[in-house]
């Protein structure tokens, strides 16, 4: 209900306008009134109502002045002016503060009910503009997040100069100016290293009350990355110390982080990202469960597996299940220094053993292959692969024939990753286009799809390269510009048709897509017959 406040020096005035209307039968609420601007200002600043009505000479505090100031505490205010005078100076001031009227007085409670509705009626399509905004940025929160990630993308790539980035991160509201940045690398696994899982953990990033200086982004199966500006050793402590306690509440679960060194240019951010990644790499290789470190941390390196001395080949010996938990949630990236850290691991004195250079070689080919096979891939499938363990290696080479059989691997398991988030895809666009003249949501297509939403839209959107929202947009307005050209349907009716149960939302999508509403649409096509008559 519309609330109405009235400030007014004249005692009879005020008690007439507040006791012989009949305000809720106008589908108003009186909620006070006042004799001067001086004892207005606090009660209208506490109850906020939607029209002031004011007289303008007052002793203490005039009612333009009180106008200027509520107008300042509370912008979205209607303001109607009375006054015993037509003078224009004073409407001229009223126009300049943004006053909605200007009434003189003596005015019946008729004509000032007829006012105050013509009032509270912009109002409420205020409300309503408000309103159909807010739920449309909820519903487009999710493809400004893809945009976010995209922007971290081209900011840790080196391709855009400051001005290019500056840009683009004011485009998405991202305040990127600082002394310094470093980047902050995180990954969060449950038990059996379940990618859905881990996107839901890492959404705690975005529940963590830091300042703005720590901006989180995500990286999909890779984790989460976080820019910090204006960081130190100190404030790094600090930020370790509130992460590590919001983490270690969660139960089963085991984390890894690194921080990069700092920049001063943002452009450099590609550096800082470099060598965190480096130390982020080498997280298989650690018995620590929960590892929050600097990228020159040295201490940290005491806590790495190590599996020399080997006083001879026994598989038991080398503890495989790091090279499975690699096979699972490693990049390709980062087989190089996956590597080299594997290989430091074994000893120097070791690798100068042929035999047990051969050994390697062969157990982490039947390792890759095994891993493979349980995925559901055939032997006689995996050709580029078994190819892999003819592979002859003078001394010294290990190297690229280990990168050979990882690559190799890796490519076969995204391969079968991405057939099945296809057919995934495939299956949610299908429901849609079956059913979105129904109140579908995420967590409902989630649920039929058999995964968890956080992990649907993130598929979603690295598939198709559009949120979940939009596409089940794009597929509902594509059928409503059919149902408008094809049938006599009113715009109402086919809201209700393509799922949509507030046809004032409908019609805002739709101009806010096309550029112009339902009834503009429709009209084109007797516009186009005309033409062609």
């Amino acid at each position: 209900m519309i609330k109405i406040f009235l400030v007014e020096d004249e005692f009879i005035i005020r008690r007439n306008f507040r006791e012989n209307i009949d305000w809720t039968s106008a589908g108003l609420e009186f909620s006070g009134d006042a004799a001067d601007g001086e004892l207005a200002l606090p009660l209208i600043l506490s109850k906020k109502p939607d029209i002031l009505i004011t007289d303008i000479k007052m002793p203490f505090m005039d009612g333009l002045q009180l106008s200027v100031m509520v107008k300042k505490a509370l912008p979205s205010i209607r303001i109607i002016l009375l006054s015993g005078y037509k003078d224009f100076s004073y409407a001229k001031k009223a126009i300049g503060i943004g006053v909605e009227d200007y009434l003189l007085k003596p005015i019946t409670s008729e004509k000032l009910i007829e006012k105050i509705k013509a009032v509270a009626v912009l109002i409420e399509e205020r409300n309503k503009e408000a309103t159909l905004l807010e739920k449309y940025k909820s519903e487009m929160s999710e493809k400004k997040q893809l945009e976010r990630n995209r922007f971290f993308a081209d900011l840790i790539s080196g391709r855009y100069d400051y001005q290019d980035l500056m840009i683009k991160a004011e485009k998405l509201d991202l305040t990127l100016i600082s002394q310094n940045y470093a980047l902050f690398l995180l990954e969060i696994q449950r038990s059996g290293d379940n990618y859905q899982d881990t996107q839901e953990c890492c959404n705690i990033l975005h529940t963590l009350e830091f300042p703005p200086c720590w901006m989180p982004f995500d990286r999909g199966i890779e984790g989460a990355a976080v820019i910090c500006m204006d960081i130190d050793e100190s404030t790094w402590e600090i930020y370790k110390k509130k992460l590590a306690a919001k983490l270690d509440q969660i139960p089963g679960i085991r984390y890894f982080g690194v921080l990069g060194p700092s920049v001063r240019r943002l452009s450099e951010l590609q550096k800082s990202y470099r060598a965190a990644q480096k130390v982020f790499s080498m997280r298989f290789f650690y018995n620590t469960p929960n590892v929050l470190v600097l990228y020159s941390d040295t201490d940290f390196s005491k806590s790495r597996i190590n599996f020399s001395p080997l006083l001879d080949i026994d598989s038991e010996k080398l503890d495989w299940t790091v090279m499975e938990r690699f096979l699972k949630m490693g990049t390709i990236r980062e087989i190089p220094d996956y590597i080299t850290e594997f290989l430091d691991s074994l000893g120097t004195n070791n690798l100068k053993l042929s035999a047990l250079k051969r050994y390697i070689v062969m157990d982490i080919y039947f390792c890759c292959l095994t891993f493979l096979q349980h995925l559901g891939y055939k032997k006689e499938e995996l050709t580029a692969l078994t190819s892999t363990a003819d592979l002859s290696f003078a001394p010294g080479t290990i190297r690229p024939t280990l990168e050979e059989i990882l690559t190799t691997t890796l490519g076969y398991r995204n391969d079968r990753t991405e057939n099945r988030n296809t057919k995934l895809i495939s299956k949610v666009k299908d429901f849609i286009q079956h059913n979105y003249s129904t109140d579908i949501t995420l967590n409902l297509v989630a649920k039929e799809a058999g995964i968890s939403p956080n992990y649907l839209s993130t598929l979603f959107s690295t598939e198709t390269n559009k949120t979940f929202i939009e596409y089940l947009t794009s597929v509902r307005l594509e059928k409503a510009t059919e149902l408008l050209m094809c049938t006599p349907m009113r715009s109402s009716e086919i809201s209700y048709q393509i799922g949509y149960q507030d046809a004032h939302y409908f019609s805002y999508l739709f101009k806010k897509n096309f550029g112009i509403s339902p009834r503009e649409y429709r009209a084109r096509k007797s516009k186009t017959k005309n033409a062609d008559d």
